[in-house]
Order: structure tokens, then sequence, then C-alpha cells
């Protein structure tokens, strides 16, 4: 993915350099001005990604750069923020009536610099597809490294069309149908509507492919995008804790025999119905997905009877495709 490249416009020079080498190692490209008149010759040589000024510059000050660049074909919609020293009412005020998309005030942490930026370009991002799709295309494809399934439902929510998202990863592969902007169903595997949208939200890499057209399916999903991510996060957080204590989900596991006699008595039926799946050739992740029940549920019961000997790691692991 191509670096996001950022353009500083500050008279400080010391300010400048900090600036510069803090978001450079960040991973942005990073170019710098001293001047609102510097500005606006780099911007017509090499359109930045957003633009951080000083409202206070020599000449020309940071609202009047603004001012300049909305009058500008091509340049008006780059995204804005300033970081100033100034922190009077009047001058944020000023700036949010420009349209700048943050007013930042100085001493500042970097990281929230950082983090501020970050979700600007991220917010563009998805306003930009919207966008984009809503005027001509009816396919839309990319990788989930570029951008993830959290940026695609929020950017489907705001669009308001309708259509299919198809996601593949390593042979998996998963499916999603919208209609206006609402979620209506999913499927993955063998778990369809929210459960497969959980699951899919742990997908970091993988292609996806987006096609607008009618959709007419039942729909099995009735919550909303921003209450099916909250809780998506959740589970994702969760996950993370319970694979924190256990061996990877592509392990094999096998029953203790000896230890499953001594406490069979005491092991409720749904916890056998697992213990079932487990026969020393399938990973965690596919006894998981026959389970059939909560994912969450599933795997903190595995985690139980992999901490009390009742089932082990075999050593051996199951490839993605054949899982």
């Amino acid at each position: 993915m191509a670096k996001k490249s950022l353009l500083l416009v500050d008279a400080d020079p010391r300010s400048l350099r900090v600036l510069e080498v803090s978001l450079r190692k960040a991973g942005y490209s990073v170019a710098t001005c001293r001047d609102a008149q510097s500005a606006l010759e780099t911007v017509d040589l090499s359109e930045p990604d957003l633009i951080l000024s000083d409202t206070r510059l020599p000449g020309m000050n940071g609202f009047e750069l603004v001012e300049e660049l909305r009058k500008q074909d091509g340049n008006d919609a780059i995204p804005f923020m300033f970081l100033s020293s100034d922190s009077s009412v009047e001058s944020k005020v000023r700036g949010l009536e420009l349209g700048v998309e943050d007013y930042l005030t100085k001493p500042i942490y970097i990281k929230e610099i950082i983090t501020r930026i970050n979700l600007t370009l991220q917010r563009q991002e998805r306003e930009g597809l919207a966008k984009r799709t809503s005027i001509s295309k009816t396919r839309f494809t990319g990788s989930l490294g570029d951008m993830g399934l959290v940026d695609l439902l929020q950017t489907i929510d705001i669009s308001r069309k309708s259509g299919v998202l198809e996601l593949t990863n390593e042979g998996q592969r998963g499916s999603i149908s919208f209609r206006d902007g609402q979620l209506v169903d999913a499927e993955m595997g063998r778990l369809a509507a929210e459960n497969a949208i959980y699951r899919l939200l742990l997908w970091n890499e993988g292609e996806f492919e987006i096609d607008f057209r009618p959709v007419r399916v039942e729909p099995r999903i009735t919550a909303s995008t921003q209450a099916i991510l909250m809780e998506g996060m959740r589970q994702i957080d969760e996950w993370g804790r319970l694979l924190e204590q256990i061996p990877t989900l592509d392990n094999v596991f096998e029953v203790s025999e000896e230890e499953l006699v001594e406490r069979l008595a005491e092991i409720p039926d749904e916890i056998n119905q697992i213990l079932r799946f487990i026969d020393g050739r399938r990973s965690l992740l596919q006894v998981v997905d026959l389970a059939g029940g909560d994912d969450l549920e599933t795997l903190t019961a595995i985690t139980k009877l992999y901490f009390e000997g009742i089932v082990y790691p075999t050593g051996r692991t199951v490839s993605p495709d054949e899982q």
C-alpha cells in the first residue's frame, strides 16, 4: 500500500522538524513549507493526501491559505487540519466555518496528532469510495490488507446502496448482503447472519469484491451496522484474550481418554458435544466451526478443557487449504 503524503506548513523550523521526523517514523511521506505561498506552489506540483498547517504564517496566514485552496478546482477537496498555538474560540470557529477537518492546539502529544490524521484519512477514504461507487461503478475490488472489513462495512452504511460483498482468504469464502446500506444477511462456512460477520472481522488478509446490485434475500440481520461492529470489536478482543492461553487454531487436539473417564460424570452434555469433534484429525478452528454454536462459548469451553488436561495438542497442524 502506497504511503499517504502529508504537507506540513509551519513558520517555526524546530516545530516543523519535530513533526516531520515523527510523521515519517509513523509511515507517512512528508513535505514541508515555511509559508503559505510555498505551500500553494507545492500543492500545484504534487497534491498531498492531507495538509497540516499552523494558523500563524508570514504573509498569507493559515485561514487565507484554506480560502485560496478552496477556490482552486482539484485542490478544494484536500483534507486540511490546523495545528496552532492560537487556542482562541474565535480562531477555532473560523477554522471550522472554513471546513477544516480538525483544529488542534499546541502543545499536543505527537501520538494524538497521528491518531487524528489517521482518523481523518480513513474517513476521507470511506467517503471517497462511497462517492466513486455511487457515481459509476457497479463493482469494486481490493485487498483487506489495504481496506479492512470495518472500513468496508462503514462505507456500505454511508453509500445507502444495495449489493453483495464477497470475501476470500486462503481458500475460505464469505459473503455479506446489504440493502439500501443496511446489512441483511451474511454467510461464512456453517455460520450465518451476525455470527458470520463476527468471524469475518477476524480476517486481516484476503481479497474483497463488492457487487452493487438489487438484493432480494430475506433479512436475517436486523441490528444496525454500528451495533454489529461494536459487538464484533468486543468479540475480537475476547478471541485475542483466549488465543493467548491456548495453541494456535491450526493445531490438532486429541482427547485424553484417562482424564475423560475420571471426569465424564461431571461434564455437561454441551461440552460432550464439543469433545465428539476433537478426534486427533481436526484443527481447533474446524472444531469451533463444527460445534455450530456461539464461537466464543465454544472456544472458552475448549480453553477450559485444555487447562484441565482433558484435551491436549498432538503437535500436528492443519493447513488453511485443508481447513
